[in-house]
């Protein structure tokens, strides 16, 4: 024990010293928390989604961090350009199809053709002028890096990549 004064005191400066740098480290943790938070790492915000791809043929509007076991949705919009015959052959990669499940895509498909390395689901258009979107609801089936690709109609690949946490 030390006296200070008429004081008796246990001290430890050593230890608390490297309390108070945990506690530091700690306060910091917690402030990038809030601040990942704040920006849609883990939820809505500006940072949570975006689009890959152009507006001017294909674009695919997703959501970069999803949760293990929530639900997300990939929109991709076709331009009129890219749909003159009435029917838009969508060409899913594989990996991505492994990584996730699949709850529902709107519109229904006309037709499905399964592929090693790609499904393709193709759509019937009404309205071949005006732009067209499918919309898929899924659920990923793994943690971490989740990495696909879409093709429409044999046209350029747009790939995309989102990080699924628990």
């Amino acid at each position: 024990m030390e006296r200070i004064g008429d004081i008796e005191i246990n001290q430890d400066l050593p230890f608390q010293t490297r309390q108070w740098n945990i506690q530091r480290v700690g306060w910091a943790i917690m402030t990038l928390l809030i601040v990942a938070a704040l920006l849609g790492v883990f939820g809505s915000g500006p940072l949570s989604s975006t689009t890959a791809g152009d507006n001017e043929t294909v674009a695919v509007h997703y959501e970069r961090f999803i949760r293990h076991t929530g639900e997300g949705d990939i929109t991709i919009a076709v331009a009129a350009s890219q749909a003159p015959a009435d029917e838009v052959e969508l060409r899913v990669e594989a990996s991505w199809l492994d990584a996730v499940q699949i709850l529902s895509i709107s519109p229904e498909p006309a037709e499905f053709l399964a592929g090693d390395d790609s499904h393709v689901y193709v759509f019937t258009v009404d309205e071949p002028e005006r732009p067209f979107a499918v919309n898929i609801r899924y659920t990923p089936r793994e943690m971490g890096r989740i990495s696909g690709g879409f093709t429409v109609n044999d046209g350029p690949s747009v790939s995309f990549t989102q990080w699924s946490y628990p």
